[in-house]
């Protein structure tokens, strides 16, 4: 999985790449993983702010810093080798376990070693191009790791987190970066519900009182709320994702007078709302996600007619609706997230029987529908988000007693559901 840096972590106890005569034999192992069915890995591109004034793979020395490798040094960009230190020497202070920096292409590439990677017949996955990979900025990470329960639980505190199950060897440092390039197929990942930007979806909810309450994924469960809002008590629909592409959820909302409003996350809480439509108060379900997967959250709907409507990201606001849909009226609730992990959000929805029907995205519309759950026709809020932080949507919901119900995905369908709260039966909006 790919983690992008807040901090420094590192551990290691037994190799998962073996060395080669030429160096590691990374890509041998990714041709392993897309073998059974791993999702593109995806490079985030954008120079961290210290690193503004020069080109991608084109660092003078002196912003580098050489820190251990698996066979001999590896340069990184100062700051992420700092946080990168501090994070092996947590590590192994807590588990004993030591992670290294794979050698020669895990850290920062220059121009020529990426090329090199780009040429290298015995790499199975396309690499970024020149200047479009985040090891150009020396902000990313190979690594050598088989136990990851360590760094799942602390990555955090130090600054990476994972966003891509593709490359469990592959963690970025400093935030999660605006533009995307890959290595695979182009499908950055935005987390539907993600206020942190940690990777992992926390929970929102407009409480009886009109109050918007965000409650912190802890790594666990929830952590107690905190109010970043009030006056969402009249609005018909309020829902969260990744709208600017900054890597944290912003939130949108269908006021009383049935406008579309993007209240942009400004780092601790909400900015002043911006009206990015209007006309949206008879639509029976709006969400917010990105269908098109280019890295910020486009908005479906289903409109009082039934009909299923895309409306793409466009850089500033939203295009013309395409019609990718019909006969969703009846459903109880819809909802939008990357179920399959590929980096493109898919459709989901409880219909009229009270079954849960997932509709797979297929690269222009939606494939379909496959049955993964029944009974969910006496919930009052459900909807879908990566709250496991493994890159695959997860579903959750507010079953008819109030309680916050997790069901994780299990890599091809849903396990038994876990409570994580109580109480939410008389919330307004919950996502």
């Amino acid at each position: 999985m790919m983690w992008h840096y807040g901090g420094p972590s590192a551990v290691e106890r037994e190799p998962v790449m073996q060395e080669t005569q030429g160096g590691i034999g990374r890509r041998t192992l990714l041709a392993g993983a897309i073998a059974v069915g791993a999702a593109a890995m995806i490079e985030q591109l954008a120079a961290p702010a210290a690193l503004a004034d020069w080109p991608n793979g084109q660092l003078p020395a002196s912003a580098l810093t050489w820190v251990p490798g698996s066979s001999g040094s590896v340069p990184l960009e100062k700051a992420c080798a700092s946080a990168w230190l501090s994070m092996v020497a947590a590590c192994r202070q807590d588990i004993g376990l030591n992670m290294v920096v794979t050698s020669p292409d895990g850290g920062y590439r220059d121009l020529a070693m990426q090329q090199a990677l780009i040429d290298d017949p015995q790499g199975p996955v396309p690499i970024a191009g020149l200047g479009r990979s985040s090891h150009g900025w020396g902000s990313a990470i190979d690594i050598w790791a088989r136990d990851m329960d360590w760094m799942r639980a602390n990555a955090g505190r130090f600054g990476f987190s994972q966003t891509w199950s593709s490359e469990p060897w592959h963690w970025q440092w400093g935030g999660t970066p605006a533009g995307v390039d890959y290595e695979g197929e182009k499908s950055p990942r935005v987390n539907v519900s993600d206020f942190s930007g940690d990777g992992a979806a926390d929970v929102l909810g407009v409480n009886a009182a009109g109050n918007l309450m965000y409650y912190a994924h802890n790594g666990s469960g929830l952590s107690a709320p905190v109010q970043i809002g009030n006056g969402w008590g009249t609005f018909k629909h309020v829902m969260a994702a990744d709208f600017s592409g900054d890597g944290k959820a912003d939130v949108l909302g269908v006021n009383a007078e049935g406008n579309l409003m993007y209240y942009p996350h400004n780092g601790t809480g909400l900015s002043a709302p911006v009206q990015i439509g209007n006309g949206w108060g008879a639509f029976k379900h709006v969400m917010a996600a990105d269908f098109s997967g280019d890295g910020k959250a486009d908005v479906l709907g289903v409109n009082a007619e039934g009909n299923l409507m895309y409306y793409p990201h466009n850089g500033t606001g939203l295009s013309a609706p395409i019609q990718i849909g019909n006969g969703w009226g009846t459903f109880k609730h819809v909802m939008a997230a990357d179920f399959s992990g590929d980096g493109a959000a898919d459709v989901l929805g409880v219909n009229a029987e009270g079954n849960l029907m997932y509709y797979p995205h297929n690269g222009t519309g939606l494939s379909a529908p496959i049955q993964i759950g029944n009974g969910w026709g006496t919930f009052k809020h459900v909807w879908a988000s990566d709250f496991s932080g493994d890159g695959k949507a997860d579903v959750l919901g507010v079953n008819a007693a109030g309680n916050l119900m997790y069901y994780p995905h299990n890599g091809s369908g849903l396990s038994a559901p876990i409570q994580i709260g109580n109480g939410w039966g008389s919330f307004i909006h919950v996502m």
